[in-house]
């Protein structure tokens, strides 16, 4: 086999192997079918197997019972983020479920594109 068809086949196989990556990393494996499943009353434990290591964890903006701030996972995947709002009302106050939300986060242009600052006029 000559070097110049060992070089093509080597970039023939870097172009799928690269087309792969993108299409795994574009179509891959959505958080919305196992985000239906959720449902109140779940542990911490229970939508971490369901969902995953979150993004982010924090308190949440609300106050649940006994006086406590809730627990407020986040998980990110493409424009949408999911919320798992975790109250301390299960059984010994262990955190479980009281309220999922799913938002979808906005485009703005970046602020060094030309057209979107303003001009001054004369």
């Amino acid at each position: 086999m000559g070097q110049s068809r060992l070089k093509q086949l080597l970039m023939i196989g870097a172009a799928c192997g690269l087309f792969t990556i993108l299409f795994v990393v574009l179509c891959g494996p959505s958080l919305e079918r196992q985000w239906r499943n959720l449902k109140d009353g779940m542990t911490q434990q229970e939508v971490s197997r369901a969902l995953g290591t979150p993004s982010w964890t924090g308190p949440g903006s609300a106050i649940g019972a006994g006086n406590k701030v809730v627990t407020r996972w986040g998980y990110r995947q493409g424009r949408y983020r999911y919320f798992v709002d975790f109250d301390y009302t299960g059984p010994n106050g262990t955190p479980t479920v009281y309220r999922t939300e799913r938002v979808v986060e906005g485009w703005d242009m970046p602020a060094w594109w030309p057209w979107t600052r303003a001009r001054a006029r004369a």
